[in-house]
């Protein structure tokens, strides 16, 4: 069992979530997904059930980053454990999260997002260059962050990504 948490990062669609609950159905360690938890939070609050974008637009963004704020907060309290966390949350929080564990930064190319599931097909083409502008301010910002590993997820087939995540899980990255 790990001392410490392992947390993804990255821009929304590059599989932050399937690897945490991947890795976290491997090991049994539990896993936490804050998109997951924000929605949960706000559930609590308002007794209304939203997806993470739906809250963020019903809001705004300095309430939703409260929201994150509060679940953040909270992982400092938490067993060790996997982290997912929303593809703003390192880019917004005053947290020091990089004292919680490892920063695993998990970097995908654009043509790779735009095309994941995540994203509906149906989505306008404005909207689908709206992200694409996103993605291409945040990327210098999350190569800044204190991370301890960058992982380019399309140079690896499935089966190697998750035995480096697994590594890092398992023996901490020196």
């Amino acid at each position: 069992m790990p001392t410490h948490p392992l947390i993804l990062f990255g821009f929304k669609g590059c599989g932050k979530s399937y690897w945490a609950r991947k890795l976290s159905q491997i090991t049994s360690i539990p896993y936490l997904d804050t998109d997951l938890e924000v929605e949960r939070l706000y559930h609590r609050q308002t007794n209304t059930y939203l997806t993470v974008g739906s809250i963020y637009q019903t809001i705004g963004s300095n309430i939703f980053q409260n929201l994150e704020h509060q679940i953040v907060s909270d992982l400092f309290n938490r067993l060790p454990h996997i982290i997912a966390l929303g593809g703003s949350t390192p880019l917004t929080t005053s947290l020091p999260l990089s004292t919680l564990g490892p920063l695993i930064y998990l970097d995908v190319s654009w043509d790779t997002i735009a095309s994941r599931k995540c994203f509906p097909q149906y989505l306008p083409q404005q909207d689908l260059k709206a992200l694409q502008k996103l993605y291409l301010q945040r990327r210098p910002l999350y190569k800044a962050l204190p991370y301890r590993a960058k992982i380019e997820c399309c140079r690896y087939s499935e089966p190697e990504l998750l035995q480096q995540l697994l590594t890092y899980l398992q023996d901490g990255i020196q």
